[in-house]
């Protein structure tokens, strides 16, 4: 063995072989540990790796350096367009007005004359209720010669035009008593006759060309 790769233990000076790349070594004389010159190191059995740049590659793994974590961009939501109601309605509104509007074009071309007396009808109730005379009465019904009775009427009057006029029809003779009545009212009249005769009052009313007519009788005694 080769005296250069001897060196004396420094507490008891007995030779010391190292071995390997071993930085310490234990003297089998005296027991103390002694830390190999690395010019006596045995080195060669050390893989070394060499980077690309000529740097040793490091013995621990390193994770590849990866770029810093970037937050993604808010994702906009897609908002579609909302349909009008009222465009729907209006839609359906005019799709009815149409097929009425066919129905009685139709009705009109099958059966002319029943429309003419169906609006004619209707025309006719129409004014009639227009001008409705809910209340007419006398009070007392029989009286003595010369005796006063009280009128009273109550009527549904439609508008200003309508006219309301109260008459009296006895032996025949008609005499209009009042003209242009208010739509609620009383009338005292004085009755004359002999026993047994009979006085006819009559409450008309006329509005839009439809009269309307209800009377009463006072009998003499």
């Amino acid at each position: 063995m080769s005296t250069a790769t001897l060196f004396e233990c420094p507490n008891c000076g007995a030779a010391l072989q190292p071995t390997g790349a071993d930085a310490e070594i234990t003297c089998s004389f005296c027991g103390t540990v002694v830390t190999v010159p690395e010019t006596l190191r045995n080195t060669s059995g050390r893989s070394s790796r060499t980077m690309t740049d000529g740097q040793a590659a490091p013995d621990r793994y390193q994770p590849p350096q990866t770029a810093p974590y970037q937050p993604l961009a808010p994702v906009q939501p897609v908002v579609y367009p909302t349909r009008r109601r009222g465009a729907g309605c209006f839609s359906v509104l005019l799709f009815f007005t149409i097929l009425a509007l066919l129905g009685l074009g139709l009705f009109v071309a099958i059966a002319p004359d029943k429309l003419n007396g169906l609006l004619t009808q209707v025309n006719s109730v129409a004014k009639s209720a227009a001008a409705d005379i809910s209340i007419f009465s006398v009070d007392p019904s029989q009286v003595a010669n010369n005796g006063v009775v009280t009128l009273r009427w109550a009527i549904n009057l439609p508008g200003s035009s309508a006219t309301v006029s109260l008459e009296r029809i006895s032996a025949g003779t008609t005499v209009t008593l009042l003209r242009n009545l208010p739509s609620v009212g009383n009338y005292p009249v004085t009755v004359q006759g002999k026993p047994g005769d009979k006085v006819t009052f009559r409450l008309v009313t006329s509005y839009n060309g439809a009269t309307s007519e209800k009377t009463v009788t006072v009998t003499l005694r």
